[in-house]
């Protein structure tokens, strides 16, 4: 029988008495050195592992998310172009789209989208169109409007002040007003044949301080002139793009 001693191990004559428990006992005290005596458990206990990643707190990640969510919102502008029928409307949108990608143009100019680069900055245009007052309110969110008549005709722009711009007002009263006079074109040819033009149009053509004088009875309205050729109707929906942008950031200053 093994005899303990006061260390509680036993007594190493015992040991020398029996090879196969000495080996035990030697092997058994290296393990325990090795152990207590390790570079990685004392590194452990000293100080934390630097290959250690904090996660990011819930919180955090919905806070980003967020911030993510509402850049591209604020990529996306909303634009009404609206007015009688036959002002040129679609003629001017059609005209943006074969100037923009005459590969890509759409069938239908009631609504479709494009793509408006505004000081280095690019965003998704929504553009719908609507010809009768009635239909405002079924518009959603709107960031800016462009109330179109036809400066050949000076009936539409009777139209658009009594017809138009209270309807607009009070469907969206801070939305920003482009008063945009179409067919700038017709009073040119007006003042270099006066004669051939009255045969075919009864009316004299709009003058620009007659646009200017109705833009500036309202509030956050601005007065535009354009025709359907060259850049001009680019023009136009880079301006709206503009006017909506500060609507929607009103912190932002002017970018014209």
């Amino acid at each position: 029988m093994a005899v303990l001693c006061s260390g509680g191990s036993l007594s190493m004559r015992y040991y020398k008495d029996n090879p196969l428990y000495t080996r035990i006992y030697i092997f058994l005290t290296l393990i325990t050195f090795t152990r207590t005596n390790s570079p990685v458990n004392s590194s452990c206990k000293s100080k934390p592992s630097s290959n250690l990643k904090i996660s990011t707190p819930v919180y955090a990640q919905v806070h980003k998310s967020t911030d993510v969510s509402l850049k591209i919102r604020d990529k996306m502008i909303n634009l009404a172009f609206v007015g009688d029928s036959g002002v040129g409307k679609s003629s001017l949108l059609f005209s943006y789209a074969i100037d923009v990608n005459p590969w890509a143009v759409p069938n239908d100019f009631t609504s479709f989208k494009t793509e408006v680069d505004v000081k280095n900055e690019s965003f998704d245009v929504n553009i719908a169109v609507c010809n009768h007052p009635e239909k405002i309110r079924e518009f959603g969110s709107v960031d800016a409007i462009v109330l179109c008549f036809d400066i050949s005709k000076p009936d539409s722009l009777k139209s658009a002040k009594y017809g138009w711009m209270y309807a607009l007002r009070y469907a969206h009263p801070k939305v920003p007003i482009l008063l945009a006079g179409l067919k700038r074109d017709m009073r040119m040819r007006y003042r270099t044949h006066k004669v051939l033009y009255l045969n075919e149009v009864p009316q004299k053509p709009l003058k620009e301080k007659e646009g200017k004088k109705l833009a500036n009875r309202f509030d956050n309205v601005h007065y535009i002139e354009c025709s359907v050729v060259g850049t001009e109707p680019k023009t136009v929906i880079k301006l709206a793009t503009k006017e909506a942008m500060l609507y929607k950031n009103p912190r932002t200053t002017s970018c014209c």
